[in-house]
């Protein structure tokens, strides 16, 4: 989600880049394949705030492409990118293939607004629910299978890194049942698969970022939320989390203007590509759900579990998606794939500790 309370920053990485700036070329000039032999300086756009979970990832990533290029090629971090956009990962995406952005850093679930199914697989309902089966989809030959979906719509995919678990976040009062979601209006960031779910569910999915969402949740029009217990922390109120209902994970693409990939000279294009790995492998070892937990629950947010039957007749709803995800082959082979790989404890699911107060709940 986009951090409605931060305002965009551009974070250039580095700490001689003041000084550099005046002279540094850039990946729209004529210096674009560092011919000059002065700096490169690429702008990386993200709808994400500094303050999201995933931000010390970018950061990483844009530490090591300085590291790896000897300072010679640069990644300027544009926070916030789409601004307050309803539909801020798509707006992030179009900036990215029309040449404004040189990269992007957004969740894979937007790609099926795009034309590109090839990631739907990791939106499946309830398929991934434990975060070493996502670390051991995200470094797999799958990963690899569903970046390349990327090369027939302008950009070229570069790395694709697990995030936190996403679940139902009730505002006022928790999703527990399906009696919860029917009727009910729930937020959720812009993808056809989680669209889907949620009607599934009984509910209607409704786009909204920014001061249009915080309104909404005061005017009481938005019952709750699809998001992780990291992501929640940014939510108006905070909501209450139902940690044991996992939808999915949330996982993010890196990506590079194809035009702008094409111009870098090999050694550039190798410096990225080998960041983007680097980034992969610091991104399963630093697992932020615990201190993200954590820092929900001193903010006041709560995180609740539903009954078994409530769980079992949410799983049940969504089996409907699948009969759509199906239709695409590539999907449905990803689907078979990843069950085959859910056995022991890849199977179980990674639940938040409950925590805080909930009116008329005894805790």
């Amino acid at each position: 989600m986009s951090g409605w309370r931060v305002a965009g920053v551009a974070y250039i990485i580095g700490a001689t880049m003041l000084a550099l700036a005046a002279c540094a070329g850039s990946a729209n000039g004529p210096d674009k394949a560092g011919g000059s032999g002065r700096p490169v300086t690429l702008t990386l756009g993200t709808p994400d705030s500094a303050g999201q979970p995933d931000a010390p990832l970018i950061e990483y990533f844009a530490d090591q492409v300085r590291a790896i290029s000897g300072g010679r090629l640069l990644i300027k971090i544009d926070y916030t990118a789409a601004g307050d956009a309803n539909n801020f990962e798509q707006v992030t995406v179009g900036k990215v293939r029309r040449g404004s952005l040189d990269l992007g850093w957004v969740g894979s679930r937007v790609w099926d607004t795009e034309g590109v199914l090839a990631f739907q697989a990791l939106q499946a309902p309830f398929l991934i629910t434990n975060y070493q089966l996502l670390d051991r989809v995200t470094t797999g030959p799958i990963a690899r299978e569903m970046l390349a979906g990327l090369d027939h719509v302008g950009v070229v995919g570069l790395g694709l890194y697990p995030d936190e678990l996403r679940h139902p976040a009730g505002f006022g009062k928790p999703l527990l049942s399906l009696a919860d979601f029917r009727g009910a209006n729930i937020r959720v960031p812009a993808s056809n698969a989680t669209d889907d779910l949620v009607r599934a569910l009984g509910a209607r999915p409704v786009h909204l970022n920014g001061p249009a969402l915080v309104q909404a949740v005061d005017d009481g029009e938005l019952r709750g939320a699809e998001t992780s217990v990291g992501n929640a922390a940014s939510l108006p109120g905070p909501p209450i989390v139902t940690g044991n209902i996992t939808f999915f994970p949330r996982a993010i693409t890196l990506f590079a203007a194809a035009k702008t990939f094409a111009g870098l000279s090999d050694s550039q294009r190798q410096a990225l590509q080998a960041a983007a790995q680097r980034t992969l492998h610091f991104a399963v070892r630093r697992r932020p759900a615990a201190w993200s937990s954590a820092k929900f629950c001193a903010l006041g947010g709560a995180i609740v579990l539903a009954a078994k039957p409530q769980v079992a007749e949410i799983v049940h709803a969504g089996d409907a998606v699948y009969k759509v995800l199906e239709r695409d082959q590539q999907t449905k082979s990803f689907i078979a794939r990843i069950r085959q790989m859910k056995t022991g404890g890849d199977a179980t699911p990674s639940t938040p500790a409950p925590c805080g107060t909930v009116a008329g709940s005894g805790r």
